[in-house]
C-alpha cells in the first residue's frame, strides 16, 4: 500500500516486527509521519503543477483586473450622469452609442429608442435636416464642431442647444470614437431674439414704415421667442371704448376682420375684457371657458384653443405715437 513512496517502510522506520502465532512470517506494525511519505514526482509532474499554478495566478489576476475595470466604468458612468449638461458618445461612423441619464431625462426617451440615429426624432422638424447634414459633414473631416438647433423636451417643448461633438483617436490617427455635450441656451437665444426684435422695431418706426407692418413685425419677435404660440396685438381708439384695429400675422384674416368697431364695454371675448379691465386675462381653453359663451370660437382656426392677454396701455399709446408721428 505505500509502494508509490521513495521510502518502504521496514524496522528502520520505527516499524517493529510482530509474529502471528505458529512461527509464521512476521508482519510489521508502526506507524508513520507525514515527513516519511514524500511523493516522488517526475520532471513531467513538476511542470505540470508548476503551469497550473501560474495559470491559476493568471486567472485570479485577470479577475481581479475585470473587477477594478468594472468598478472605475460604474464610476465614470455615475459622473457622466451626475454632470449638468446633456451627454452622449457616438461610434465613427456617427452613431449615436451611449446616451447619459440627463439626456434621456429631458428627451423622454429609452436608452434602445435613442441608439444608433433614433435620437434625430427629437429634433425640431425646421432644424433637423441641416443639424443632421452638419453632423455628416464634421464626421467627414474629423474636426470637432458645433451647431445650434432645438431639441424637443419629454413634454413636447422645444428648446435651444448648442451642440458640440469632438472626435477620439487611436494611435494611428484614425477616429474611433465621438464624444459630445448638447448645453441649453433657450435663455441666451430668447434674449437675443428680443434684442434684435426690439432694434427691427425701432428700425422699422425710424424708417417711417406703417403702423400695422410695424405690429406685424413685433407680433413675429414674440412668435419666435416663445414656440407654438401665435401673437396678435389689439388697438384701442384713444377714448377707450372701441376696438380700431387687429394684427395677427399668424392668425386666419377672420379673426383680425371681426375685431374693428367692436366695443370695449361688451362680453365680447378674452381681447375685449383685457381690454376692458387693463388687465391680464389667461384662458386656458377658451371653447370650454362658459365666460365666453357669446365668443365666436369659430373665428379661432388653426387648432387655436387657448390665450393669454396683456394690455399695456402706455407702451401702445408710445408706438402708436411714434408711428402716426412718422
Amino acid at each position: 500500500m505505500f509502494s508509490g513512496f521513495s521510502r518502504p517502510l521496514s524496522p528502520s522506520n520505527d516499524v517493529e516486527p510482530w509474529k502471528k502465532k505458529g512461527g509464521q512470517s512476521p508482519l510489521w506494525k508502526g506507524t508513520t509521519t507525514e515527513s516519511s511519505i514524500q511523493p516522488k514526482l517526475s520532471t513531467k509532474g513538476a511542470a505540470r503543477i508548476s503551469n497550473a499554478r501560474a495559470a491559476s495566478n493568471c486567472a485570479m489576476r485577470s479577475v481581479a483586473n475585470g473587477s477594478e475595470q468594472a468598478r472605475q466604468a460604474q464610476d465614470v458612468r455615475l459622473v457622466v450622469d451626475a454632470i449638468p449638461t446633456l451627454a452622449w458618445s457616438a461610434r465613427a461612423d456617427g452613431s449615436a452609442d451611449f446616451f447619459n441619464q440627463r439626456w434621456l431625462d429631458y428627451t423622454g426617451l429609452s436608452a434602445e429608442q435613442a441608439r444608433d440615429w433614433g435620437w434625430t426624432v427629437a429634433l425640431h422638424s425646421d432644424d433637423v435636416n441641416g443639424l443632421v447634414d452638419y453632423w455628416r459633414s464634421v464626421l467627414a473631416s474629423g474636426e470637432p464642431g458645433e451647431i445650434e438647433g432645438r431639441l424637443r423636451r419629454f413634454d413636447g417643448v422645444y428648446r435651444w442647444f448648442l451642440f458640440r461633438a469632438t472626435p477620439s483617436f487611436d494611435d494611428h490617427g484614425r477616429v474611433v470614437k465621438w464624444f459630445g455635450t448638447n448645453t441649453d441656451i433657450e435663455d441666451r437665444k430668447r434674449a437675443e431674439c428680443l434684442l434684435a426684435g426690439e432694434n427691427l422695431v425701432l428700425e422699422m418706426t425710424a424708417k417711417g414704415n406703417s403702423l400695422e407692418s410695424i405690429l406685424e413685425a413685433l407680433c413675429r419677435v414674440v412668435e419666435q421667442t416663445a414656440s407654438g404660440c401665435c401673437c396678435s396685438v389689439v388697438l384701442i381708439d384713444p377714448s377707450g371704448s372701441t376696438i380700431e384695429q387687429a394684427v395677427a400675422p399668424s392668425l386666419p384674416s377672420s379673426y383680425n376682420d371681426r375685431f374693428p368697431g367692436c366695443p370695449v364695454d361688451r362680453e365680447g371675448g378674452p381681447c375685449t375684457e383685457a381690454a376692458r379691465r387693463k388687465t391680464q386675462v389667461i384662458v386656458p381653453d377658451i371653447a370650454a371657458d362658459t365666460r365666453w359663451d357669446t365668443y365666436e370660437v369659430e373665428h379661432l382656426e388653426e387648432n387655436v384653443a387657448a390665450a393669454e392677454i396683456k394690455i399695456d396701455a402706455n407702451k401702445m399709446q408710445e408706438l402708436d405715437g411714434l408711428a402716426r408721428a412718422s
